[in-house]
């Protein structure tokens, strides 16, 4: 687990987000959180041990929030073996440290665009999950649930029609858009980039 932050304070109070990557799936999750105190931190643990279970093992560096008492009781009860690599090892880490940097990375223009950065967490989780892995050309995604996400690929994202919409849903639906073609251009690109790949090595 990792924490991003913190960034500039978004609308609904969040300056840093949790974030956690399975070494099997490389599947990764991620929560906009407030805080990193251990309290916050804690909670975000046990909501995802309610959406995906228990994991066997818990990687993190030494700060203050993974080493504190309430994160020890946690994976205590849960029965989860927790390590940690100190923080000047960080390549000791390499899948969390790269899948992390690469969110990172999605994440910023939206940070610097306003306070609405969190809003583009999911779109961006999404992206990433879905995109083909270079070694095992297979996504997060379909490896943990066995099957290609569905998601119109084919063509481009079709132009919103707003003439029958209330005003009120105009700005919402144009960001909805946007989102749909984001994740639409990193999974196409990824599988593009896998089939070159596939085709490079016959």
């Amino acid at each position: 687990m990792d924490l991003y932050g913190p960034v500039p304070v978004s609308a609904k109070g969040n300056s840093y987000t949790f974030t956690a990557v399975d070494a099997f799936t490389k599947f990764l999750v991620a929560e906009p959180i407030p805080n990193k105190d251990a309290l916050t931190v804690a909670e975000v643990l046990f909501k995802l041990v309610s959406q995906y279970g228990v994991c066997d093992t818990l990687i993190s560096d030494r700060g203050s929030e993974a080493t504190a008492r309430a994160i020890k009781e946690v994976c205590r009860l849960l029965e989860i073996n927790q390590q940690y690599t100190p923080s000047f090892t960080h390549h000791c880490l390499g899948l969390r440290e790269r899948t992390h940097r690469t969110f990172a990375e999605r994440m910023t223009p939206y940070i610097q665009q306003g306070k609405h950065w969190e809003d583009m967490v999911p779109s961006i989780l999404f992206s990433l999950n879905s995109t083909a892995n270079d070694s095992v050309k297979y996504s997060p995604f379909e490896i943990l649930y066995g099957s290609r996400p569905k998601f119109p690929l084919s063509g481009h994202v079709r132009d919103l029609n707003l003439a029958s919409i209330p005003k009120d849903y105009h700005d919402y639906l144009k960001q909805f858009s946007e989102r749909l073609a984001i994740i639409r251009n990193e999974v196409k690109g990824s599988r593009t980039k896998v089939a070159n790949s596939n085709d490079g090595t016959r």
